[in-house]
This record gives structure tokens, sequence and C-alpha cells, in this order.
């Protein structure tokens, strides 16, 4: 991961996508034949080394000089406030599961998987824009709205698709799953705010805030509150509601964080 951003504040963008296409193919082919000789063990060791092949060349570059030490204390703030960015994004995925599975049951948990493994393809547009945008922001440089606004829409064409074509594709492809496609359509809008709060987590991890952080809190809280509140009452739709309901609460955050900064 320290790899990949460290090509992407080079703006060697090329090489960035080199490698983390090569680390996803290694991670699921790996894995898979480990398996057959070591099992369980061997998904885990196909993991690690794909992700160790794919940061090979930023090891090298590691400096453990004293100084080096040194820059990491003095940036600790910011380095902290920068893992909770990245923990906003990635615990979610994992900390709603703990509460649906005891509270709903797996039949849920795998209709509502289903539907978040579409929105995780989806945020591919999300993850790139904040990669471009935070490499580009480091630099001082200003991105047109005009830009932004063009991601804005291919997120809305996307949505769309979604809405028109999940129908068909669930019934013909994933028919146990033909119960969770209104949740799915619902689930789908949540890649407006996800492309928002890209926009501003890219501007405040270039300004260093050390405050962005606190953002994970939010998204987490909001969203496990929210599971709990809709989700008994109104099942699958309840929870797409939820993830839509966080995501959005999430971005208003980081525009609040922003536009304070903005206007100190």
């Amino acid at each position: 991961l320290m790899n990949l951003y460290n090509l992407l504040g080079l703006k060697n963008y090329k090489k960035h996508a080199l490698v983390d296409i090569i680390k996803s193919v290694l991670i699921m082919i790996l894995p898979i034949i480990l398996f057959f000789t070591l099992e369980i063990p061997g998904i885990l060791l196909g993991i690690a080394i794909s992700n160790f092949l794919g940061s090979f060349h930023f090891l090298k570059k590691i400096n453990f000089k004293i100084q080096g030490f040194n820059k990491i204390r003095e940036n600790f703030k910011v380095i902290i406030h920068n893992f909770g960015a990245d923990i906003s994004s990635n615990l979610p995925r994992v900390a709603d599961k703990l509460l649906i599975v005891p509270l709903f049951g797996f039949s849920f948990v795998g209709i509502y998987q289903f539907n978040l493994q579409i929105l995780f393809t989806l945020e591919i547009l999300p993850i790139m824009l904040h990669g471009f945008l935070l490499s580009e922001e480091s630099s001082n440089k200003t991105i047109s709205w005009k830009f932004i606004l063009t991601i804005i829409a291919v997120a809305g064409l996307l949505v769309l698709a979604v809405i028109v074509l999940s129908p068909i594709f669930v019934n013909e492809l994933f028919p146990q799953f033909h119960e969770g496609i209104f949740s799915l359509q619902i689930l789908s809008f949540s890649l407006f705010p996800l492309v928002i709060s890209s926009i501003f987590s890219a501007k405040l991890q270039a300004k260093e805030s050390i405050q962005i952080g606190y953002s994970a809190i939010v998204r987490i809280v909001s969203l496990l509150s929210l599971i709990i509140i809709l989700g008994e009452s109104y099942g699958l739709v309840g929870l797409s509601i939820s993830v839509l309901g966080s995501s959005t609460i999430y971005a208003i955050f980081l525009f609040i964080l922003h536009y304070k900064i903005q206007n100190k």
C-alpha cells in the first residue's frame, strides 16, 4: 500500500497502475495455488507474498537512518490521522458484519454482502479519483470543477446502469439473491457521497489535516447506529439505507472540515 501511494506521490501513474494490476493478479492466483498444498495457511501465505512482491521496489528505498525516524516523529499526528482516513474506508467493510450476523442471521448477510460486492466494484471510481486528487493537490495544483462534475456525471451513469440492469443481471445469473434487488438499487446511490467524500478526503490529506482521522469514528458509529435503528424495522432495505446514510454523513463531515480549514 505504501508503495502504491509512493508512486502516486511521484506522479508515476503508469507504474502505479502496473504494480496494482500485478499485485491484484498475484492475490487472485497465489492463494489458490498454495491452498492445495498448505490449505488455509497457504491462503494467508499467498496474500503475504503477493503484497511483499508488490512492495519490493519500495522496501529497497526505505530509510532506516535516525533522520528517517525523526521525520516520522515530527509528522506523527499527520500519519495517525492519515491512518484514520484509511480506516474510515476499510473498517466499515468488516465492522457491519460483526453486528448484522448476531442481529439478523447469516441469510441477511449473504444477500447484503452480495449487494456490497457490487458497490465495492463501483467504488473503483472514487478510489481512483482519491489517488489522483491526492497527488495533484499535494503539488498545489488546482483541479477544475469541470473535471469534478464529469466524475460525478460518470457516477450518475453507473448508478443508473445498476438501477436498470440489476433486475436482469440478478434474476438471470444469481436468482438466489433476487430478494435484494430493490435494496441493491438503493445501495447504489451511495456512490454519490463516496465520490464527494473522496474529493474532500484528498484535499484534507494534501493539507496534512490533523482532524481527518476523526472521520473514521463518524462513519463507523453512524453506520452501526443506523443498522441497529433501521435494520430490524426495514430488513435489507434498512441496511442499504444505513450504508447510504452513513456515507452521506461521512461526506458532510469531511466537507465541514474542509470548509473550516478554507475559512481560517
